[in-house]
């Protein structure tokens, strides 16, 4: 395969924010969960009657959860179906994204319950019993969400914003990863989601090269990331796209895994926790 295919093509961010875009309707209409921490029956951040303190924003530090669904893909496609998976200013960079087998989806506090129903009955687990990881806002030191072994002879695709499909071989992983850069207006909390290929050291590398991770080198797939602003009482989904898949595709490798003839399906989901004010007394100082 010539040098070309393993070429980075151009950056492709996909920045998505929960203030738009088109979700299913919703029929839920019991209580609501504190899944997540938030309140029962009103939502995160909203201010009840007689609540006189000042409103709850997003904090320093963000939760991330990875699932596994099970084979029962109409289900899952249903708990897509309540998350806004929003068009960026070019329409192309969007179908660029999806043709890659990626997605992303925004939910609030409010669609939660619905998510969660149709993800039981797609027969994932969505239990808290074991703790989520905590990333710090405004690090951008890379935590690995997703990780698979190392193919000796992996075929990967995957296709630029001309569409042309591009493609490279050898020994390799994939990976996940995930940071943040910071805060954007309104207080939200940016989370940066990008494919990664790792590769064993090579002698054509250099030294810098081959220590930048010890025995391999990591290379990110920036033309693929997907970039989401938070807000308090908002989660991301991300996995892939519900067409079935290539094997061989980005999408695919990363998020989709066979078992006895059935798909099985990786999902990341992140939310910003929320800060505790601080509270100033009538002195002016504070309650600590």
């Amino acid at each position: 395969m010539n040098s070309n295919a393993k070429a980075l093509l151009p950056l492709l961010v996909l920045v998505l924010a929960g203030s738009a875009g088109c979700r299913q309707e919703r029929r839920f209409e019991g209580e609501k969960t504190d899944w997540f921490g938030w309140a029962r029956g009103r939502e995160a951040g909203e201010v009840s009657e007689g609540d006189t303190g000042p409103p709850r924003i997003a904090g320093n530090v963000f939760e991330v959860w990875v699932f596994t669904s099970g084979p029962e893909q109409e289900a899952l496609e249903q708990a897509w179906s309540y998350l806004d998976e929003l068009l960026p200013a070019q329409v192309k960079d969007w179908k660029t994204l999806n043709r890659n087998g990626l997605r992303c989806g925004i939910g609030r506090s409010e669609d939660w319950p619905l998510v969660k129903a149709a993800l039981e009955e797609s027969m994932t687990t969505t239990s808290r019993e074991n703790p989520p990881l905590q990333i710090s806002v405004g690090h951008m030191s890379s935590a690995i969400l997703i990780s698979d072994d190392f193919q000796k002879d992996r075929t990967l695709f995957y296709y630029d914003r001309a569409g042309r499909l591009r493609g490279e071989d050898g020994p390799s992983k994939l990976e996940l990863v995930l940071g943040s850069p910071g805060r954007t207006g309104q207080g939200r909390v940016r989370v940066v989601f990008s494919p990664r290929v790792v590769e064993p050291p090579s002698p054509l590398r250099g030294a810098a090269e081959r220590s930048v991770s010890g025995k391999s080198v990591a290379r990110e797939l920036e033309n693929l990331s997907i970039v989401a602003d938070l807000g308090l009482d908002e989660f991301a989904l991300v996995g892939p796209t519900a067409s079935d898949l290539p094997k061989s595709l980005i999408g695919s490798q990363l998020f989709v895994r066979w078992e006895d003839g059935e798909r099985h399906t990786n999902l990341v989901l992140v939310k910003p926790v929320a800060e505790v004010p601080v509270v100033e007394d009538r002195e002016g100082g504070e309650d600590g």
